[in-house]
């Protein structure tokens, strides 16, 4: 159902918008930070982590199990 109709041509914009900052990154020299966004993209992709922006930064969700902290977590604060 609704398929090749204009209901499939959804965008996921946290990948998009990790991709341009990875981009932007790289281009710039910041390497280390490119490949962190990489990493996060790829984890996000995978379905590892999730990912919200907030301020315009993006921050991780650890999905149950993953492993992975979160980075929103203030409970060392």
């Amino acid at each position: 159902m609704g398929e090749d109709t204009k209901e499939n041509n959804v965008i996921d914009f946290v990948a998009y918008k990790l991709r341009h900052m990875e981009n932007t990154h790289a281009n710039s020299g910041n390497f280390d930070y490119a490949y962190a966004l990489h990493e996060a993209l790829q984890q996000y992709l995978d379905g590892l982590i999730k990912i919200v922006f907030s301020e315009g930064l993006p921050r991780v969700i650890r999905q149950p199990q993953s492993g992975i902290p979160n980075t929103t977590d203030d409970s060392d604060s």
